[in-house]
């Protein structure tokens, strides 16, 4: 292996380190240091990643507030899954605007199979799971009481199913979640290796 082999072949494990810390790393501000490093480096898909990072964190109204929008929608998705029983079609189109906020504005066309979308899916459902730690997360009597392992990894399993395959079967949109599926079901399973598929049981 030639000095120009070995330059090259740490320059590409030093990109690909830092394309990793960036996926799993969900600190807004950690991430933004993060993806100013793959852009120094030329990273490929650096400008599909820095389109979907600003519009995942900036609030269009008030530009100076640390926001993420994405795991606003993501909560959103999970209330949504449970009403529109009685206004089916406003329900759908609310589930449809809020599937389509993921990637309005943005090239989607020049990430041909998902795969930059996925990557920032997933991260925002690991970033959801932060939100799910310590005891606080689904406290019951009135809050009086936290809720056991058991408990809240069925909530956080019971959640997961909502914003995805839950929303997808009933209202026929499983073309329409499917990468957003894809992530959070692999970001689930990494967190819960040993738990059942997330689609296990679903009925239309």
């Amino acid at each position: 292996m030639t000095e120009r082999d070995i330059l090259w072949y740490n320059h590409n494990m030093d990109t690909e380190l830092l394309l990793k810390q960036y996926r799993e790393e969900t600190h807004p501000g950690k991430r933004r240091s993060l993806l100013e490093q793959l852009e120094a480096e030329g990273c490929e898909g650096s400008a599909l990643r820095r389109q979907l990072f600003e519009k995942r964190y900036t609030d269009p109204r008030h530009p100076e507030r640390e926001v993420d929008l994405f795991l606003w929608n993501l909560s959103q998705l999970i209330i949504l899954a449970d009403g529109g029983h009685l206004f089916r079609p406003s329900h759908e189109k609310k589930i449809r605007a809020v599937l389509g906020d993921f990637t309005n504005g943005w090239e989607s066309e020049k990430d041909a199979d998902g795969r930059i979308l996925y990557e920032e899916l997933r991260n925002t459902f690991a970033r959801y799971l932060t939100t799910c730690e310590g005891p606080h997360y689904r406290r019951k009597a009135f809050g009086l009481i936290a809720a056991s392992e058991e408990e809240r990894a069925a909530a956080i399993r019971a959640d997961a199913v909502r914003m995805t395959y839950a929303i997808a079967r009933r209202y026929g949109l499983e073309q329409e979640t499917a990468v957003l599926c894809e992530a959070v079901a692999d970001e689930y399973h990494a967190a819960f290796p040993d738990a059942a598929p997330l689609a296990e049981g679903l009925q239309r």
